[in-house]
């Protein structure tokens, strides 16, 4: 077999596995879940969304007759297997700064979409970085009109410690004198108490989570389903189907410089 032969074949093997991925989305409901975290008036890289590009992401979702969809719903559509829109898809946005509130709220609202904010709770109002988080106040009035739903980040787990080799996600960190089960508690008592901080100063429950930096393990699920929560987001790229476990789904992380048909193209099958 000559080496051209191998690429050949190749070239066709890999087609084909392209074909049989899309049938396998267009035979299934396949949910898009989008990942924001910041907004500017003209800034732009992986984690920033411009205000123009971020109107234009919108709107070419409004025009392509996507429908954007509840947390409510997800957990419908996975614990009650409950319909879904024809074209369903989930917008969310990490972390709570105040950008979303003056740039991606306004858009929202101006082009009939809806977005999740993970927010990390212990942040709200307060500006730990360099970036200011919008305050409790302003959540609330995002939360009354539908636009935006708050959801929760963690309370106070959004940082990474010191490890053995490198810096891990503070959600997996266990102290040097801590037992696993005061770890456990821990853990639980910081998700616990970011849904009872959202419904003391938003109204809602607090069902879904966003791993901080993605990550989670079987002891962080064990948790986050024992503090309530029913829905768990990584930052694993993809679409969902009805086989995703609701502990891991998946998103796709928007980048600034993406126009509305890049991001159409990231989320069709």
């Amino acid at each position: 077999m000559t080496f051209l032969t191998i690429i050949v074949i190749g070239v066709i093997i890999f087609i084909m596995f392209k074909a049989a991925v899309s049938t396998f989305y267009k035979n299934t409901d396949a949910i898009p879940v989008l990942m924001y975290h910041h907004f500017d008036e003209k800034q732009s890289n992986s984690i920033t969304v411009p205000r123009k590009a971020f109107l234009e992401q919108m709107e070419a979702l409004s025009k392509a007759g996507y429908t954007p969809i509840t947390q409510e719903q997800m957990i419908a559509f996975y614990y009650e297997k409950a319909k879904l829109p024809k074209k369903p898809i989930l917008i969310t946005i990490d972390d709570g700064y105040r950008s979303n509130y003056e740039i991606a709220y306004p858009i929202l609202k101006q082009t009939g979409m809806k977005a999740t904010i993970f927010t990390v709770t212990s942040q709200a109002g307060q500006t730990p970085n360099r970036l200011p988080h919008f305050s409790w106040k302003e959540a609330k009035l995002m939360s009354k009109d539908g636009t935006m739903e708050i959801q929760s980040h963690t309370n106070n787990l959004h940082h990474k410690e010191e490890g053995l080799i490198h810096k891990v996600p503070a959600l997996l960190y266990s102290f040097k004198d801590e037992t696993r089960e005061q770890y456990l508690e821990r853990i639980y008592t910081d998700l616990y108490s970011s849904r009872k901080l959202i419904k003391e100063n938003v109204g809602n429950q607090a069902l879904a989570i966003s791993y901080p930096f993605g990550e989670s393990d079987k002891n962080v699920i064990k948790m986050a389903k024992k503090a309530g929560f029913k829905l768990g987001y990584s930052i694993s790229g993809g679409l969902n189907t009805k086989y995703t476990d609701p502990y891991k789904l998946k998103r796709i992380n928007v980048p600034g410089d993406w126009s509305g048909k890049e991001l159409l193209d990231a989320i069709t099958p």
